[in-house]
């Protein structure tokens, strides 16, 4: 009985205290466990790790792929590469060789302040971050691997750029000097010196502008007392080819070709623009829209390349007058890959190339327009000129249209017109038949054309008479013959 009470008791017992065992498995599975969260936390930081980035959309950017044609060659430098997209490009005919003796001769120039190279490191190392910062979620592509070779790519694209254009300017004084001679291997080739024009402005071949600026400000020559932007148009003028736009000493850009755009832009009216889908265009090239009453004139005091206006009492559509050749194509294309790179460009000129596109659809269309002053160019071929622009376009996506209005009064004029001719057919129509309107003025009518017709034979009849009179032809040879 003593034995079954203690046995009772200790079950009892049992009940009320738990008692806990090491378990080895169990404390795997906590090791395993926190293993687990902190893999999922590296995986979330990797995830995150360029969420601002991603936001950025920097300054700089690639060529959409919306637009990446056939006609890639026009995005991509030949001659020169600036800054990293396409610094590792073979066949370019500056090389990092080349830069470098640009630069030894941009800090000989004389300067009212002593620079070192050492004082413009400095100068680079601080607008690093801003460098980098400037490609936006392109920055992983640029894979710059060190910060000395960011701060060098800097130094070199941009002293470059600077003597370049100091140079250009030194080369057109003293090529008109009889005798004038060069071994500098750019300017002894005008090709090259073409072909650099051209790449300076693509879009994935630029540097901030700001880091240029510092780069001028730091090593500017006294000699050349021009603005840094007056300098690059004048540079580039050669290749933009525009007549007439004012200069602005006061032009600036996030870089090269941002500049150059608001060159273009100028001080452009403020235009009612259309959005889509609602924006308007027109059925009519130039030469229907000529035969429609259309007049076409060169603006001589255009304030921008986008400056054309139309009068709606007279018909007349002004445009500014524009030199194009290769080196304008690629600027076209390049902006219109700029403007389609972010939203916060506007379409201006991509709304310009859509108006020469509807304007020009055969050689007709650019023989009229080249008659009129208004186009100038290289491309001999009107026909050649016609196809290129009409593929200029070709897959940009746009939003808001700038010459709808215009567009809408150039349609309604052209269709005021056709109502005008028709009205004039249905009142000639009208009064020609009126005239069989009752018997006596059917026969009246048809007296008068008898009449005619009979004076008009027999003139012709004694004119054949005559004729053979004076050159003696025999029997049966008729005129006819003699013309046949």
């Amino acid at each position: 009985m003593a034995e079954n009470r203690q046995e009772r008791e200790i079950i009892r017992s049992s009940r009320d205290v738990s008692i806990v065992i090491p378990d080895n498995d169990t404390d795997n599975l906590v090791e395993e466990e926190d293993i687990k969260e902190d893999k999922d936390s590296a995986l979330a930081d990797a995830i995150l790790k360029n969420a601002g980035m991603a936001l950025s959309l920097g300054v700089i950017c690639e060529v959409p792929n919306n637009l990446d044609t056939p006609n890639r060659n026009r995005y991509e430098p030949t001659t020169a590469a600036i800054g990293p997209y396409h610094r590792k490009k073979e066949h370019q005919h500056v090389t990092e060789a080349l830069k470098t003796s640009y630069l030894a001769a941009l800090l000989s120039r004389p300067r009212q302040e002593q620079t070192s190279l050492e004082h413009i490191i400095k100068a680079m190392r601080e607008k690093e971050y801003e460098f980098k910062s400037s490609y936006g979620h392109h920055k992983e592509k640029i894979k710059l691997l060190t910060s000395d070779e960011c701060v060098k790519m800097m130094i070199l694209d941009g002293c470059f750029i600077l003597e370049l254009i100091y140079k250009f300017k030194e080369y057109k004084v003293g090529a008109m000097e009889e005798g004038y001679k060069t071994m500098d291997p750019i300017f002894s080739y005008t090709w090259m010196l073409r072909h650099l024009q051209r790449d300076l402005i693509l879009l994935e071949n630029q540097l901030p502008f700001s880091v240029l600026k510092d780069l001028f400000d730091l090593t500017s020559d006294p000699k050349h007392n021009e603005s840094l932007s007056d300098l690059v148009v004048n540079f580039l003028d050669p290749e933009i080819q525009t007549y007439g736009i004012p200069r602005n000493d006061e032009l600036t850009g996030k870089h090269l070709l941002d500049l150059v755009r608001n060159h273009l832009l100028g001080k452009s009216p403020q235009k009612n623009y259309g959005k889509y889908p609602n924006w308007k265009l027109t059925r009519y090239c130039a030469a229907d829209l000529k035969n429609a009453g259309v007049v076409f004139k060169k603006n001589e005091n255009a304030k921008s390349l986008l400056d054309i206006t139309f009068n709606d009492q007279d018909g007349n559509l002004i445009i500014p007058p524009f030199f194009f050749g290769e080196g304008m194509i690629v600027y076209l294309q390049n902006l219109i890959a700029l403007e389609q790179s972010s939203s916060n460009y506007t379409s201006h000129i991509t709304s310009y190339v859509i108006f020469l596109d509807t304007l020009i659809k055969s050689k007709e269309d650019v023989k009229l327009l080249r008659s009129e002053g208004i186009i100038n160019g290289s491309l001999n071929e009107e026909k050649k000129m016609a196809r290129t622009i009409n593929g200029l376009y070709s897959r940009a996506i746009v939003d808001s249209f700038y010459y709808d209005e215009l567009y809408q009064r150039v349609n309604a004029f052209c269709e005021q017109d056709k109502q005008k001719r028709r009205v004039l057919v249905r009142q000639w129509s009208i009064e020609f038949f009126d005239n069989f309107s009752t018997p006596w003025r059917a026969i009246s009518v048809s007296l008068g054309l008898a009449v005619t017709l009979l004076t008009l034979t027999l003139t012709i009849i004694s004119l054949i008479s005559t004729f053979k009179k004076r050159t003696h032809a025999p029997m049966g040879y008729s005129v006819l013959s003699q013309v046949f």
